[in-house]
């Protein structure tokens, strides 16, 4: 599974404010670029208690006030005595790396070190979006964020193999924007966990509709609710 999660983080307050956020964040990326190239080539027992020296000299106790992934600036706008920044961010969060989101994440040393700036964090990878709000940061998956069909597609792969997959969607359409008829597809996406993103389907059978109408996960397009509606309450 991957972790890789791009992040778009909205920073408004007092230009001053801002501008020493933007030094801080400029002098982090410069002294932890140059402890790893000073560290090239060390073993990671050696590694370690080098890092573990650094942060002390510098009066740290997290190793995300140290470790950055850099953040790029997006979009500045000045106003008198007052500016709304955009910064773009990546990181792999996986249980190696430090992270960007949560309580031990960059954001969240960040907002201890610059409280009185106001925080607006975006996020999304390859499973969900959402956002990721102070003081700590935590992802906070939005309605947005759903298995989409190619999702379940995969499960069926995993399930039963290509041939499963292509006896039970309409492989001809694109974005398989309808399901097969003849098959038991719209069954098992209703029984299946976590919201289903199906707003790409542009047509449905009764049968298919009864089904969905038994889901609270599947997400449609208006269109598709309406019809789906007729069945909602009914056995």
């Amino acid at each position: 599974m991957s972790n890789d999660t791009n992040y778009t983080i909205r920073i408004e307050g007092e230009t001053g404010e801002i501008d020493r956020l933007l030094r801080f964040l400029e002098e982090k990326k410069t002294q932890y670029e140059a402890w790893q190239k000073k560290t090239e080539g060390l073993s990671p027992e050696e590694r370690h208690k080098s890092f573990k020296a650094t942060l002390k000299e510098y009066g740290l106790k997290r190793s995300a006030d140290f470790v950055t992934w850099g953040f790029s600036v997006k979009e500045r706008k000045d106003f008198i005595k007052k500016t709304k920044l955009v910064l773009g961010g990546w990181a792999n969060e996986n249980s190696q790396n430090n992270a960007i989101s949560g309580e031990v994440g960059e954001l969240a040393g960040l907002y201890r070190k610059f409280p009185d700036l106001e925080y607006s964090v975006e996020y999304n990878d390859e499973y969900s979006e959402g956002t990721c709000s102070p003081p700590d940061f935590e992802k906070e998956e939005s309605d947005k964020s759903a298995t989409t069909l190619d999702g379940v597609v995969m499960d069926l792969y995993e399930d039963g193999g290509e041939q499963t997959v292509k006896s039970c969607l309409d492989m001809d359409t694109k974005d398989y924007k309808c399901l097969d008829q003849d098959a038991n597809i719209a069954e098992r996406i209703s029984k299946l966990e976590g919201r289903i993103d199906l707003t790409g389907l542009v047509e449905l059978s009764e049968k298919d509709a009864k089904f969905f109408a038994k889901s609270p996960h599947v997400i449609l397009s208006p269109e598709m609710e309406k019809v789906v509606a007729r069945y909602r309450g009914k056995n």
